[in-house]
């Protein structure tokens, strides 16, 4: 469940491309502290995967199997349950640094929704 993986909103998460289609590309997130048999699947929507922009997602450079960077900028209705479906994860690959795992959209992180969010 969500509670047991503590899965908090523009997290970033290491992962791998798990399959590369024409509107996005699924990763298999890798958790912290959970054995990696445990992944969760995300969706990189094609607006999300590259900052230039692309026809497609392979266009960037991506393949199956290749270790990424995503942040989590999208827990649907469904949740972590739903996966990489319509109402799961969805994932962003181009707000982060693809080399260091740095955030490159800060202002869409976990410290600035939670200063942002005040009180509640």
């Amino acid at each position: 469940s969500l509670e047991e993986t503590q899965l908090e909103l523009y997290q970033i998460f290491r992962g791998t491309v798990q399959r590369v289609l024409d509107f996005g590309i699924v990763v298999d997130m890798i958790l912290p502290g959970k054995s990696p048999d445990e992944k969760i699947s995300g969706m990189v929507h094609l607006s999300h995967v590259s900052k230039s922009r692309i026809e497609k997602p392979k266009d960037a450079g991506f393949r199956s199997g290749q270790s990424v960077y995503v942040k989590l900028i999208s827990i649907g209705q469904k949740g972590e349950s739903a996966g990489a479906g319509e109402g799961g994860l969805m994932l962003s690959l181009k707000d982060v640094d693809q080399k260091t795992g740095a955030d490159l959209m800060p202002h869409r992180s976990v410290a600035a929704s939670s200063s942002a969010a005040g009180n509640n």
